[in-house]
């Protein structure tokens, strides 16, 4: 194995999920703009509809928690390798 190989591979698999996670929360923002524009326009719920929104709500809060996680995580690595002396 190539000395860097590891490290590249495993900086390779951070930067795949981190983008599977903003996809996800980019997805989970559109299911909740469509279900604010029904609730707009005047539509109704029914309860279990309320419960599976507040669902939706709860996901998607995670997921932009978990977001928020990955960017902290990104901006530490390089801010560590930007202070690394070489």
């Amino acid at each position: 194995m190539k000395p860097g190989t590891r490290v590249d591979s495993v900086q390779a698999a951070r930067a795949q999920q981190a983008a599977q996670v903003l996809d996800r929360v980019g997805q989970a923002q559109k299911r909740l703009d469509h279900i604010l524009q029904l609730a707009q326009s005047g539509r109704s719920f029914t309860p279990a509809e309320l419960l599976a929104l507040q669902a939706h709500v709860y996901r998607a809060s995670q997921e932009l928690d978990l977001a928020g996680k990955v960017v902290e995580k990104a901006t530490g690595g390089v801010k560590q390798v930007l202070q690394t002396q070489v």
